[in-house]
């Protein structure tokens, strides 16, 4: 018997039967033809599959938030013990029961999500338990947050004034428009957290990490943010007037038209920053690293500017009135001969107002200021 006669039982090879007027012929099947009968079973066996899937990690996930709730309960419950019982408020940083409870909220905050750990902070800052302490010889406040996991924290709009996280893990955490004033973050990690809009003013940024956080609209006023780091960060139209930065990072940062006036900036790190419209009336520059930085318009009226490294700043439009420190024959010198040319362009009025003094206090002479105009009026 032929192979497709042993396959006859399957209806794929043709069959023929005798009928009264002859024989009626059956087409022969496809491949087409076989698959189809078994698309349908297959896509109710994936559909019913994925109807399992998707109700067992329902399941999970209803389990799960209800293991955070049981948490988070447990704790408030654990706290409020700690400080009826064992006078946590009041406690010395030296007794037991600050131990206790720093174990339980590092273990706690470890153990849920994002927004519970907006909860427990709520929880700890009502109770007065992040409070230390005045600067600058601050006692450590009943529950410390150093290392404590706050990543992607949802706090907008939150109250935390005074708020010790010195040395908290808070990358990605969501802080715009909290209140933050007097706020303790020293050696914090706020790497790309969202403090847009925040007030920030006369806080402690001593040796935190801001890198890529957006700062935009933010309120630094008289924060101490020395050595900060900010490389990458957002900070359009931030208001930092006296804020201390000295030998802070902001490589890369974007301060366009941030208020930076009296801000100290000495020995900080701008290289490549963008501080297009800038207000930098009387801030202290000196020793920073301005090189390559975009500072179109800015206004650096009285900055002072001893020894900051200038080379490839972009100084078109900005208004140098009052400058200090600043040798522009130098900086004038070192730029691409179209850079001389656009740069003493947009600066000849301010150049031809100056008399011989204002002119020597940016290491000019008339002769200097002609010499450099032929040079780029050459090119």
């Amino acid at each position: 018997m032929s192979l497709m006669g042993r396959l006859g039982w399957t209806g794929i090879p043709e069959r023929r039967w005798r009928k009264a007027a002859g024989w009626e012929v059956q087409p022969s099947r496809t491949l087409w033809d076989g698959l189809q009968l078994l698309i349908v079973p297959l896509i109710l066996i994936a559909a019913v599959a994925f109807w399992n899937g998707s109700q067992a990690a329902r399941e999970r996930n209803r389990a799960d938030q209800q293991r955070q709730d049981t948490t988070v309960t447990a704790y408030f419950v654990a706290m409020s013990g700690l400080m009826l019982h064992e006078h946590l408020l009041h406690s010395k940083p030296d007794e037991p029961v600050r131990a206790v409870a720093r174990t339980l909220t590092l273990a706690t905050l470890h153990a849920v999500d994002a927004d519970r750990k907006a909860d427990v902070l709520r929880f700890l800052y009502e109770a007065g338990l992040l409070h230390g302490g005045p600067r600058p010889h601050a006692a450590p406040p009943p529950v410390q947050l150093s290392g404590a996991n706050l990543q992607r924290a949802h706090l907008a709009n939150a109250n935390l004034g005074d708020a010790d996280f010195t040395g908290a893990e808070l990358p990605g955490a969501k802080l715009g428009g909290a209140s933050l004033t007097r706020a303790k973050f020293g050696k914090a990690n706020l790497a790309i957290a969202d403090l847009g809009d925040a007030d920030l003013g006369s806080a402690d940024l001593e040796d935190a990490d801001l890198s890529g956080a957006h700062l935009d609209r933010a309120v630094l006023a008289q924060a101490d943010a020395e050595r900060v780091t900010l490389a990458d960060a957002h900070l359009n139209d931030a208001i930092l007037n006296g804020t201390n930065l000295q030998n802070a990072d902001l490589q890369r940062a974007d301060l366009e038209g941030a208020d930076l006036s009296r801000a100290s900036l000495g020995g900080t790190d701008l290289k490549d920053a963008v501080l297009n419209s800038a207000t930098l009336q009387g801030a202290d520059l000196t020793g920073a690293d301005l090189r390559r930085a975009n500072m179109v318009g800015a206004d650096l009226t009285g900055a002072v500017l001893r020894d900051a490294d200038l080379r490839g700043a972009i100084l078109l439009d900005a208004k140098l009135e009052g400058a200090t420190n600043l040798d522009l024959y130098r900086y004038i010198a070192g730029l691409l001969p179209t850079g001389q040319k656009q740069f003493l362009e947009a600066q000849r009025d301010f150049l031809d107002s100056l008399s011989l003094d204002e002119l020597a206090n940016f290491q000019l002479t008339p002769e200097k200021l002609a010499e450099l105009r032929e040079h780029a009026d050459a090119v």
